[in-house]
Order: structure tokens, then C-alpha cells, then sequence
């Protein structure tokens, strides 16, 4: 059977073209504005809880203290590039005793004073250790799969883990 040239390479072409057009709409309305910051507080996390009353909040808000603000930058895979502002209150305990309320919505992201967030550390280390390629390979992923995650950084999440000591 013989099938005559009417241009159905072209039309798929075209539909591709739109579809990949389409995806990467889509990933641009769905990455984080650049240069904001996003505030991580232990407090509005357990204010905006479900579960939580009213009272409750109030005998929590009155029991804590703010302690410490501190900012940072953090890359994650799904999230790219974005800064971070980390709430530490300072919370009484039944004894008496203080101990500081950590945001456990950063803890899940990233590690205590560092960069890279769990997600990243472990992609670049499946992809060198476990397949194989080349750093140079994995950072080209990175950059199409997110243009916010920062080029040069694969060398530092390869080498030295999350290490905090390293930028």
C-alpha cells in the first residue's frame, strides 16, 4: 500500500510546537515571583491550622516570643530560587523552660544553615551517582527544567552534601 505526501509531518509539527509552547506557559505561571520573600513563622502556621481554636492560639500566642529573624536564600527543585525569612519565637514549656519554635514548613524544605534544599541534594545525586552523568549534564537539566535554579551549583551539591559551611 502506498500512502501519498499531504503534509501530515507539517500539522504534527505545528501541534508539537504549540503543545511545548503550551508547557512552558505553564511553567512560567507556576514559578514563584522573582525577588520576593517568603516568611516562614511556626505562629501563623499554627494560627491558620484547622485544628486549632481560637483559645488555643491566643494561649500560644501569648507564650511565645519572637527571638530571632533570619534570612536566607533558598534553591529547591520545585520551587527554584526564592528568599526566605525564618521566624524563631521563643516558647514557654510546662517546666517553665524556654525552647525556640523552628518553622517546621522551612525544616521540610531545607536543612538548618543551608542552601539547597532536600529535593535538589537528592536529584543531583541520583543523577551523578546513580546514572552517571557528567555535571556539566545535570546542570543543562536543571536550567531547562528551571531557569531560576542558579548555574555552578551542582558541583557544591555533589561535593559537599549540604554542608553549611559552603555558599
Amino acid at each position: 500500500m502506498r500512502f501519498k505526501k499531504n503534509g501530515t509531518l507539517a500539522v504534527a509539527d505545528l501541534a508539537l510546537t504549540l503543545i511545548h509552547e503550551r508547557i512552558d506557559q505553564i511553567k512560567r505561571s507556576g514559578q514563584l515571583p522573582e525577588g520576593a520573600q517568603y516568611t516562614f513563622d511556626e505562629l501563623e502556621r499554627i494560627e491558620s491550622d484547622n485544628d486549632t481554636t481560637r483559645d488555643e492560639c491566643q494561649t500560644i500566642q501569648a507564650s511565645t516570643t519572637v527571638l530571632k529573624t533570619t534570612g536566607r536564600t533558598v534553591v529547591t527543585l520545585r520551587h527554584g530560587s526564592f528568599a526566605a525569612r525564618h521566624v524563631v519565637r521563643k516558647t514557654k514549656v510546662q517546666d517553665g523552660a524556654t525552647q525556640p519554635l523552628h518553622s517546621s514548613q522551612l525544616a521540610r524544605l531545607v536543612a538548618p544553615r543551608c542552601k539547597y534544599g532536600y529535593d535538589l541534594v537528592a536529584h543531583v545525586g541520583l543523577e551523578s551517582f546513580l546514572h552517571g552523568r557528567r555535571l556539566e549534564e545535570i546542570q543543562k537539566d536543571l536550567q531547562q527544567r528551571s531557569p531560576s535554579i542558579p548555574i555552578g551549583i551542582s558541583s557544591r551539591l555533589r561535593g559537599s552534601g549540604t554542608n553549611p559551611a559552603r555558599p
